[in-house]
């Protein structure tokens, strides 16, 4: 029983096929049973994930206006049911930005549904950044409790959310850390929890800026494995985050301005 999954905001994926096998072999050094990719923008990179790289794999991904979508993969294999689901509604009413991607997979034995949600939210520290952000985690909110009423979930909503939420806070007024603490104390409030990851920083700029963006939060009835730091035994996680984060300046370097600006989430349900 139980599931991996890994998400990754690989930065306007249209790549070269160097780039792209890279981005496959970090991928598949984690083999998640159900991975999302971010800012995805190039069909025939689509056609060769799924023919060349994932042919176990099947995969579905949204639609909207001008911005770089979100593509979901789950292996086949694994699950006795799955659907693939675009929410237009977390584009928080705008055009330009993204729906989220939910898949719903039932697990071999099981009649309730698990429910992963990618996310891409709005960029950016002005006033209405900010705010399209905060729609958007009310979404997950009220997601999560109508997940709940239905009656084949049994009053657990299993619900995951992994992705880029960009917390970046508001200019002149939230710091980047006071809007996560606030996402932590409203997850909290309404049954859900932000996760704690093996490394606190995700992004990373060309330069010295770095960045806590990516997240994974879970409703309260979700079970995730706990990891163990390398340096502290008597600390655990339940995210592994890969990427640039481990990799001296030289290689962070070129992993930055040749893969992505973002490192991968991984976790694994029980």
């Amino acid at each position: 029983m139980g599931f991996s999954f890994l998400s990754w905001n690989i930065r306007k994926f249209k790549a070269s096929p160097v780039r792209t096998k890279k981005i496959v072999d970090l991928i598949k050094k984690y083999n998640p049973d159900v991975f999302g990719i971010l800012e995805f923008s190039d069909k025939d990179v689509a056609r060769r994930l799924a023919f060349d790289y994932f042919k176990e794999y099947d995969f579905g991904i949204t639609e909207s206006k001008g911005v770089m979508e979100i593509l979901v993969g789950h292996n086949r294999s694994k699950f006795d049911q799955s659907i693939f689901t675009q929410r237009r509604e977390f584009n928080a009413g705008s055009i330009h930005l993204r729906p989220g991607a939910i898949l719903s997979v039932r697990q071999k034995g099981q009649s309730s549904f698990d429910n992963l949600l990618f996310l891409h939210t709005d960029s950016g520290t002005r006033t209405t950044d900010y705010q399209n952000r905060q729609t958007m985690f009310k979404k997950i909110w009220g997601l999560n409790n109508g997940l709940k009423s239905l009656s084949i979930q049994k009053g657990k909503a299993r619900l995951v959310v992994a992705g880029d939420l960009n917390t970046m806070g508001k200019s002149g007024t939230i710091t980047a850390t006071q809007e996560i603490n606030k996402l932590t104390n409203d997850a909290a409030n309404n049954e859900m929890k932000l996760l704690n990851k093996s490394h606190e920083k995700t992004w990373s700029a060309s330069g010295n800026g770095r960045g806590d963006l990516d997240h994974v939060i879970t409703s309260n009835d979700v079970k995730i494995q706990q990891w163990y730091f390398p340096s502290d035994s008597n600390t655990t996680f339940p995210i592994i985050v890969d990427g640039w984060v481990d990799l001296d300046n030289n290689a962070r370097k070129e992993f930055v301005t040749n893969i992505s600006d973002h490192s991968l989430l991984y976790g694994e349900i029980l």
